[in-house]
């Protein structure tokens, strides 16, 4: 007898009973209904991401927000708060659970004011990740089917504005990606150097019209030990030591080692490497299925490591000839590690991104006088020289009248924008030139009053005020020799 593992939030598994909480019944302040907005976000165009998304994982037990407060009516006040600022935006998960559907609730009681009508808001949801293991992961098409249609019932809505594949880290087929600096992996590739990128020829056709998702392009997992894929065996490896920028090798931070990666990994041919590769392939064009019937609006990956983010948003370019329509990623744009102000170039000129998404400005807590939640990769991982550069970058601001919260969190919304000219001056120096849209941020606050004070940094971010303390604590982290950290995961 086969025994099939399930994740604890796996759509098979039957739906738990949440306490419903009668909104209706609670008192408003008069002065939280009345009282005159700070800081209000500017206006968005038909299909556009409002500059701040809410980040519904404060909804999901055990994560950042204690239970009591995520049954209390907080979940509603907030979001009937964020709405009135133009954080219009909601990204959820099933893996936040129950995220979905608490998030569904106070939007279905929203809905009774004709002014939250459904196209008024955007909802971003995710599938594939039903707990925490790998064992966890699945993206089987039945299962990524019957996640959308859950999503879709717990969120009271026929239609998703955006669907990841979560935490493609656990699906993708190795090599994996060590803790360190993620910045050598871009630098020392054909990607830093090259103008444009160039899509394979042999594709799979994903644009046709057929609606029959029986009929959804599928790609053989033979494919995954052609002779023509991608062979690593002999290629140079990176460590995260360079003699032309301040990379340093902090992997043996790391208790689990694991190799570094080849040079050549984020170089063409854009093959899959193996299963997991053809998997997440295999979803996408699912997805894309119900992106042409409507269900769907923009079909997306999300996940940490940014290597692995940018060849799977590259490897889905060359394989399917089309390019994903958003790609989200994590603590990555914060005072400790801002490398995708490096990597966005590459997702959008070479893997042809539509949409870059940052969330956890604040590292998903580590970036707080508390240090963050003791399941934080940094904590569980003993990673002993970010904890101490922790501590002296808390007291830097603490010396300043500041927290260090309120310094990432100004930081972390420093403009980053979609795409970048580089070009050169007369005297041959270069120069840069940021244009189109910021990329938007994900942000989720424990109350209303912390939702208030990351709005006010978002304010503060717009001018000068804080670069000085911000750059000190940066300097903390060179000096410390952790400037660009990133955790392993898996």
């Amino acid at each position: 007898m086969v025994v099939i593992h399930l994740g604890p939030y796996h759509p098979d598994t039957p739906e738990v009973d949440i306490p419903i909480i009668d909104y209706s019944s609670r008192e408003w302040r008069e002065d939280e209904e009345e009282e005159e907005l700070e800081y209000v976000l500017p206006p968005t165009s038909p299909g556009q991401l409002p500059n701040i998304i809410f980040g519904c994982s404060v909804f999901g037990y055990g994560i950042y927000a204690p239970e009591e407060v995520i049954k209390s009516d907080f979940p509603l006040r907030v979001i009937k708060y964020a709405m009135k600022v133009g954080v219009t935006a909601f990204d959820t998960s099933p893996w936040y659970h129950p995220s979905e559907i608490i998030l569904g609730r106070v939007l279905a009681d929203l809905r009774k004011d004709p002014k939250y009508k459904r196209e008024s808001y955007t909802l971003i949801t995710k599938v594939g990740k039903y707990g925490p293991t790998r064992e966890d992961h699945t993206y089987d098409l039945e299962v990524v089917k019957k996640s959308v249609e859950r999503s879709l019932k717990r969120l009271g809505t026929d239609y998703l504005d955006v669907v990841y594949l979560h935490d493609v880290e656990y699906i993708a087929s190795g090599p994996f990606i060590p803790a360190g600096n993620p910045l050598p992996y871009l630098f020392s590739s054909s990607l830093h150097t090259s103008s444009s990128s160039h899509v394979n020829s042999t594709t799979i056709n994903n644009n046709n019209n057929n609606d029959d998702d029986e009929n959804v392009p599928s790609i053989n997992i033979n494919n995954a030990n052609n002779s023509n894929i991608n062979d690593h065996t002999n290629s140079p490896i990176i460590t995260t030591n360079n003699d032309n920028g301040n990379y340093n090798d902090i992997n043996n931070t790391d208790s689990d080692s694991t190799p570094a990666l080849p040079s050549t990994y984020l170089n063409p041919p854009y093959h899959p490497l193996g299963p997991g590769d053809l998997e997440i392939l295999n979803s996408i064009n699912l997805l894309r299925s119900l992106q042409r019937k409507g269900i769907i609006k923009s079909v997306g990956i999300s996940g940490y490591p940014l290597p692995l983010l940018l060849r799977i948003s590259l490897l889905i370019l060359h394989q399917t000839g089309q390019p994903l329509d958003i790609v989200q990623t994590y603590a990555h744009q914060t005072l400790l590690n801002s490398s995708l102000s490096h990597y966005v170039h590459a997702f959008r000129y070479h893997a042809k991104v539509k949409q870059v998404i940052s969330a956890a400005p604040l590292a998903m807590g580590l970036l707080t006088s508390h240090g963050g939640p003791t399941w934080h990769p940094v904590h569980s991982g003993h990673v002993k020289d970010v904890l101490e550069a922790m501590i002296e970058a808390k007291e830097v601001c603490e010396r300043k009248g500041e927290r260090l919260e309120d310094v990432a969190g100004r930081y972390g919304f420093r403009d980053v924008y979609q795409h970048e000219t580089r070009e050169q001056d007369g005297d041959g120096k270069g120069k840069e030139e940021k244009e189109g849209e910021r990329i938007p941020v994900v942000v989720g606050c424990k109350s209303l009053e912390e939702f208030k004070g990351m709005l006010k940094d978002a304010k503060m971010a717009q001018g000068e005020e804080g670069r000085e303390v911000e750059e000190e604590v940066r300097e903390v982290f060179r000096r410390r020799g952790v400037e660009g950290y990133s955790w392993k995961n898996p």
